[in-house]
C-alpha cells in the first residue's frame, strides 16, 4: 500500500517518533539549530537526503531544523511547511546567519553527526559499501521511539515536504489531472525513471540537441522491466482496474516515444476478466539540472522537484542507477526494481 500522509492516524502510528507536543504545552525552546543548504555541484537528490537526515538528528538532539535551496530560489512556491509546530516550520528567517552565536550547525556535506548515526541513504541501493545493515545502526533505532531504518526518510520528508498550492504554476495539470490519476486507488501506478544524462549535457551546452537513437536505447531496459512488473502486479491484485505509468526523464524524446508506443494499449494478465488499459503520464518538465552552481531559476527547481515528487506517488518504481529516482522513492518508502536486473531491491539487510 501507499505510505500514509502526514497528519493521519496511520502516519502517527508508523512515524510516532516524529510527534511533538503542541506549542502551547511545550515549555522548552530548542537550544540548537541545524541548517541545510545543498552542495553546489549536486541537485535535489543530495539536498533532500541531507534535509531528511538532519531532521532525524535534530529530533534526536532536540534541535530546530531550517533549510533552503539556493538563496535565489523560492522553494515555498513548490513545497511548504505544515506550520503546526515550531519544530516543523523550517522557514529560514530573513537575515539569518548560521553561526556559533545562535548555536547553529551547517548540516550538509560535512554533517558528520548524521554519518555516524545514519546510513548514507542516497547511495544505499547503488553501492555495496553503503549497503544498510541493521546491526550497524542499532543506536538510532533504539534512541527514537518507533524509528525504523526502512521508513526514516519517508517519515522525515512526510513531515517536512508539503506540496504547495502554487506548484501548479509550474505544472498546470498537477492538481487537476496528474495527482488525481496517480492517487486513484483503482489504478496500478508504476513510476519509471529514465535518465539519459541530457541534463548534464544541457548544463554545459545550452544549445545541445538530444541524441534520439542513443536515448531510446537507454530507455528500453526500464520500459521492458515496467512491462514485466506491470504484469506481475496486475496478476497479483486483480481488483486493479487500470495501469498508469508515470514516466520521468530528462529527455523529451524519451517521454514522447514512450507515450506514442505504450499509451492506450491493452494489458494482458493471467486473470483479468475485463480489459485493462495502460495510460502513460509525464510532466511538462524540460529536464533542466537544478544544481546551484549553474544558477537555476525557481522554475528550474520547481520542475525538477515536481518530477522528483511524482516518482514517490506510485505503487512501485523502476529506477536506473541514478540517485534522483532512488531518493524520490524513499520519500514514500516505495518498492524499487532496478532497471537493469528488474529485481526488487532491498534497503535494509
Amino acid at each position: 500500500g501507499r505510505f500514509p500522509t502526514y497528519g493521519t492516524e496511520e502516519f502517527n502510528k508508523q512515524c510516532k517518533w516524529t510527534r511533538v507536543q503542541d506549542d502551547s504545552q511545550s515549555q522548552q525552546q530548542p537550544q540548537c539549530i541545524y541548517f541545510v543548504t545543498p552542495k553546489p555541484t549536486e541537485g535535489i537528490s543530495s539536498w533532500a537526503c541531507y534535509v531528511a537526515e538532519a531532521y532525524i538528528v535534530s529530533r534526536l538532539k532536540g534541535c530546530k531544523l531550517l533549510f533552503q535551496y539556493d538563496p535565489g530560489i523560492d522553494i515555498q512556491q513548490v513545497i511548504t511547511p505544515y506550520n503546526d509546530h515550531q519544530l516543523n516550520n523550517w522557514t529560514v528567517p530573513d537575515g539569518f546567519k548560521c553561526d556559533r552565536q545562535n548555536n547553529c550547525t551547517v548540516a550538509g556535506v560535512h554533517f558528520d553527526t548524521a554519518r555516524e548515526l545514519l546510513p548514507h541513504y542516497r547511495f544505499a541501493y547503488m553501492m555495496e559499501k553503503y549497503a544498510v545493515h541493521r546491526k550497524e545502526y542499532a543506536t538510532i533505532e533504539g534512541s527514537l521511539d518507533g524509528f525504523h531504518l526502512e521508513t526514516g526518510i519517508a517519515c522525515s520528508l512526510g513531515v517536512l515536504f508539503k506540496l504547495a498550492s502554487t506548484a501548479s504554476l509550474f505544472e498546470p495539470r498537477l492538481y487537476t489531472d496528474l495527482l488525481p490519476r496517480v492517487r486513484n486507488a483503482h489504478n496500478l501506478v508504476i513510476a519509471i525513471y529514465i535518465r539519459t544524462s541530457f541534463t548534464d549535457v544541457k548544463a554545459k551546452n545550452s544549445t545541445a540537441e538530444e541524441d534520439k537513437k542513443k536515448y531510446l536505447i537507454i530507455a528500453q531496459r526500464p520500459i521492458d522491466c515496467a512491462l514485466s512488473v506491470e504484469k506481475k502486479y496486475l496478476s497479483k491484485f486483480p481488483e486493479l482496474k487500470s495501469s498508469v505509468w508515470m514516466v520521468v526523464s530528462d529527455s523529451q524524446v524519451v517521454k514522447q516515444d514512450v507515450q506514442e508506443r505504450y499509451n492506450g494499449k491493452e494489458v494482458k494478465t493471467q486473470n483479468n476478466l475485463t480489459d485493462i488499459r495502460r495510460e502513460v503520464l509525464s510532466t511538462g518538465s524540460r529536464g533542466t539540472h537544478s544544481r546551484p552552481n549553474i544558477s537555476p531559476s525557481t522554475a528550474d527547481f520547481a520542475e525538477a522537484m515536481i518530477d522528483w515528487y511524482m516518482i514517490g506517488e506510485s505503487d512501485v518504481a523502476i529506477v536506473q542507477s541514478a540517485t534522483f529516482g532512488f531518493t524520490a522513492g524513499l520519500r514514500t518508502a516505495r518498492p524499487f526494481y532496478g532497471a537493469h536486473s528488474c529485481k526488487e531491491q532491498i534497503l535494509v539487510h
